[in-house]
C-alpha cells in the first residue's frame, strides 16, 4: 500500500524532545496524498527516531460485519487502497464478532445493522461492554434517526448511511471513529 503513497510533506507539530534514555523524538503531523484520489489524509502524530524515512503510518485494524457478501467485498475492494487501512477481517453475522475479538486486535468494526443471527444492535451492545477500546461504526441502509440514536446509544462511535456513502465519508468515519476519545 505504501507504494501507493504520492508525497509525504511533513509539518513540525511539536519540537523535538528527549525521553528519559535520551532518545530524540519529534511529534510530527503527516499528511499524505493518496495515489489513486490524490485526497490528503490526515494522520495522527507518529514518534520515530532517527530521519524523516523511517516514519511508519500507523494502521487502522479494521474488521467488516455484514451479511450481504457483495457489501463485504465492496467494502473490502475501496478500503485496500488506503495507505492507513489494514481490513484484518470480516464477519456475516454479529454473533460472530466477540469471538473474533477474543482472537484478532480491531480498532475499527464496520458494523451492519440488520442481521440474521444477532443483529448490529446486539452485537455493537456487547462489543461495547466486552471490548470499550474497540470503536464501532454503524453501517446501514436503516438511515432513519431511530436506527442511528440506537447505535449510539449502545455504543458505537459513528454512523454512515450506506446510501449517502462514498469513498471520501467512509474513510473520514472510520478515521473520525479510530481518532475518538469516547
Amino acid at each position: 500500500m505504501l507504494e501507493k503513497i504520492r508525497n509525504f510533506q511533513v509539518q513540525q507539530d511539536l519540537q523535538a524532545r528527549r525521553s528519559p534514555i535520551g532518545v530524540g523524538f519529534a511529534c510530527f503531523v503527516v499528511w499524505v496524498s493518496e495515489y489513486l484520489s490524490g485526497r490528503q489524509v490526515k494522520v495522527p502524530p507518529l514518534f520515530f527516531e532517527g530521519n524523516i524515512n523511517q516514519i511508519i503510518l500507523p494502521m487502522i485494524k479494521v474488521l467488516i460485519v455484514d451479511d450481504n457478501r457483495f457489501i463485504r467485498e465492496a467494502l473490502k475492494t475501496l478500503l485496500c487502497h488506503h495507505p492507513q487501512i489494514e481490513i484484518i477481517g470480516e464477519c456475516t453475522d454479529g454473533c460472530e464478532v466477540v469471538p473474533f475479538l477474543n482472537d484478532q486486535e480491531v480498532d475499527v468494526i464496520i458494523m451492519d445493522i440488520r442481521m440474521k443471527i444477532m443483529d448490529g444492535l446486539e452485537a455493537t451492545k456487547l462489543v461495547h461492554q466486552q471490548f470499550p477500546l474497540v470503536k464501532i461504526l454503524g453501517f446501514s441502509c436503516n438511515d432513519e434517526a431511530m436506527f442511528k440514536d440506537k447505535m449510539l446509544r449502545y455504543g458505537a462511535t459513528g454512523f454512515l448511511s450506506k446510501f449517502d456513502a462514498n469513498i471520501n465519508s467512509i474513510y473520514d468515519e472510520i478515521e473520525s471513529c479510530y481518532n475518538s476519545t469516547e
